[in-house]
């Protein structure tokens, strides 16, 4: 039945947003995607609980028809905060990118991309905010994921505004990926 489920899910979800592909947030994981025959299922686990701030995994399970084919867990500096299956640069490899957020609303988030190649992922991390792009960062992240680029917004603060309500334009950052790594196509502030 939790299949059917998913399988429903995905289907409202494409049918309700047809520019943006299967994505999950964090109160709906872990999450299986049903992607080019494959059942890719991510999810979050906690590797140790040492008090406010526990050690967390994602774990990546992927299942062509029957066969196994990847079972794995990757260390994450935070709490696993959106999942999108995509296939950026269009070879018929699935990637997975996954967005971890530290703790801490304004904390900033990082993400890193997962390439399925044969019976491995490979995986790309998304390139860090310089401090110009990071000036003012407000948190509060919106992101969509197109077919091939993925589109970062957050607010920002201007000097002197209060930490409840940031005044600063919009940070908009879109990156690509070419099968190779992940890169910054364009950045820019919107008023």
């Amino acid at each position: 039945m939790t299949g059917l489920y998913n399988l429903f899910l995905l289907a409202a979800t494409m049918l309700a947003a047809p520019q943006s592909l299967p994505s999950a947030g964090t109160e709906q994981l872990p999450q299986t995607f049903f992607v080019r025959g494959l059942d890719i299922r991510v999810g979050e686990v906690t590797l140790r609980n040492n008090g406010r701030y526990p050690k967390r995994g994602a774990t990546i399970h992927i299942i062509d028809g029957r066969r196994l084919v990847l079972d794995e867990t990757y260390r994450i500096p935070g709490e696993l905060s959106g999942v999108w299956v995509t296939d950026m640069d269009r070879d018929d490899d699935p990637e997975i990118t996954l967005w971890v957020r530290a703790y801490g609303r304004e904390a900033l988030g990082e993400f890193s991309l997962f390439e399925l190649q044969a019976d491995y992922l490979t995986q790309h991390p998304f390139p860090r905010l310089t401090e110009a792009q990071a000036a003012g960062y407000a948190g509060d992240d919106e992101l969509s994921v197109s077919s091939s680029q993925l589109v970062r917004r957050f607010k920002t603060y201007r000097t002197g505004d209060a930490r409840c309500c940031p005044t600063g334009p919009m940070a908009e950052l879109i990156y690509g990926y070419d099968g190779t790594r992940v890169f910054l196509e364009r950045y820019r502030r919107i008023d």
